[in-house]
This record gives C-alpha cells, structure tokens and sequence, in this order.
C-alpha cells in the first residue's frame, strides 16, 4: 500500500502539528459557542459510554463552563 505524504512541504521536518493553546472555560464569549460545546459533549456522552454526561454526578455540568453572564449570579 502507497500513501502520499506532503506534509515535510508544510511544516518543518520531525514536526507534527503545532501545540493547541491552553484554552479554558474563561475562552467561551459567546451563547452560540456554550451551546455548541455543550452539544458536543452531550453527543460524545450518548456514542461512547466513557464519556460522563454534562448532568452526570461528578461533572462540573455545564453551568460551570458557561458564557460569562452565565457564571455570574
């Protein structure tokens, strides 16, 4: 079996893809990204059952990660 391989044309060689910045729940600005984190986790919950549901005990649910006014209060 062949396979193509271009990516030593992209990055430097010995390299794989660059480090993904340290994001954490201070990140999420907006409604629209809360939901679509939170709907994320929900559907890994329902396909894998390793993953705990967002309203499953020992979570943090998803109050904790929520957008700012959703924190706040």
């Amino acid at each position: 079996m062949g396979v193509a391989f271009y990516g030593d044309l992209f990055r430097p060689q010995g390299t794989r893809a660059g480090g993904e910045p340290p994001y954490d729940e201070g990140d999420i600005e907006m409604d629209e990204e809360f939901a679509l984190l939170m709907a994320w986790w929900a559907e890994a919950a329902r396909i894998d059952p390793t993953v705990p549901g967002p309203d499953q005990t020992g979570t943090r649910g998803g109050r904790w990660a929520g957008p700012p006014r959703a924190r706040c209060g």
